[in-house]
């Protein structure tokens, strides 16, 4: 016996399961429906959870507007903002097509999807995930008008929200506040069309003298023991090369992409705002002290912020672009 889940249900799951009664329940997916002034985005039939619901408060409007202005910032003498050179680096990589389907997941204020969105065409369509209702809010006002389906849910599922395979996907910025990276990975697998591609970008941390630093460290201890703080958006830096390759790199190909080209640039328009080549302001990290122990007077958080930073500038922040491809599944190894 088959029913479809409805709003009225109180079935709480990730994915087609069967409940208690025995009874196999229908997850309904999403299908192309624009976003539009009454109807904004589209809601996720299942739990939520990441970075909207609470980590590093990106559920609140001000981190949103913030985002949106520095991606809408000018840069190169006025002729490009910065959303739309980091869109350009992606479609470089991608090199999508008029009529593809492109899954941003986790798209934040949606400029960079709105400048990728004119390599689709009319014909074309874009799916834009994420857990932040302000960061959807933001989006749809970018997006209004263009064959975009806004939907709010959760990368960790998101094999299990759209109707159709995508040709591609997008997962940038955000890798690092993944709760299950393998997880995550896989839901994306599944999404794609076999040879579908993936492009990471996230900010990593080269040329350190240390694997990763203090900071980090305390932030990963307390991801583990402390989980009601919410902190895995405060780490400093993202990620370190080897956490690149353990961490991302490695759980990519363990699902079962290839990762066929790693590219970074050094002057990429926000590196500054991320971290910076020393222009990562005290209060921010001060801020995220905070956060970690009230306890710590405000005198003392500014020595410890500075010694962070002494810590992070030891190397090199770097924007850095993975492009991945989906093995066929004649080339994955048989499970056992």
């Amino acid at each position: 016996m088959i029913e479809r889940l409805n709003e009225d249900s109180n079935i709480n799951f990730l994915g087609n399961s069967t409940s208690a009664s025995g009874v196999e329940v229908i997850i309904p997916k999403i299908a192309r429906i624009p976003t539009t002034q009454e109807n904004p985005w589209e809601e996720s039939p299942l739990k939520i959870k990441g970075a909207g619901a609470g980590r590093l408060e990106f559920h609140l409007p001000h981190i949103a507007e913030a985002l949106q202005k520095a991606r809408n910032r000018s840069i190169k003498n006025g002729e490009i903002t910065a959303g739309e050179d980091i869109a350009k680096n992606i479609q470089d990589l991608l090199k999508l097509k008029p009529g593809q389907v492109l899954v941003d997941l986790g798209m934040g204020p949606g400029i960079i999807a709105k400048h990728i969105s004119k390599y689709l065409d009319e014909t074309g369509w874009l799916y834009c995930v994420d857990a932040s209702p302000s960061m959807l809010k933001a989006a749809q006002k970018e997006l209004l008008g263009n064959n975009a389906t806004l939907i709010h849910g959760d990368i960790h599922t998101v094999d299990n929200l759209i109707h159709e395979k995508a040709d591609a996907a997008i997962l940038s910025g955000n890798v690092h506040l993944l709760t299950n990276r393998e997880l995550a990975f896989k839901a994306i697998y599944n999404m794609l069309k076999p040879d579908g591609k993936l492009v990471v970008v996230t900010h990593v941390n080269r040329n350190a003298k240390k694997e990763t630093t203090k900071f980090a460290s305390e932030i990963d201890k307390l991801e583990q023991t402390r989980p009601d703080l919410k902190v895995g958006g405060l780490r400093l830096p993202m990620l370190t090369e080897k956490e690149l390759k353990e961490e991302v790199v490695h759980k990519l190909a363990k699902v079962g992409f290839t990762v066929l080209e790693i590219d970074a640039e050094t002057n990429a328009p926000d590196v500054n705002e991320v971290l910076g080549q020393g222009n990562m302001p005290l209060h921010g990290v001060g801020k995220r002290l905070a956060i970690i122990d009230g306890r710590v007077n405000e005198t003392r958080r500014e020595e410890m912020a500075k010694d962070i930073l002494t810590s992070l500038y030891e190397g090199t922040q770097m924007q850095t672009y993975l492009l991945c491809t989906k093995k066929p599944a004649s080339l994955l190894p048989k499970q056992k």
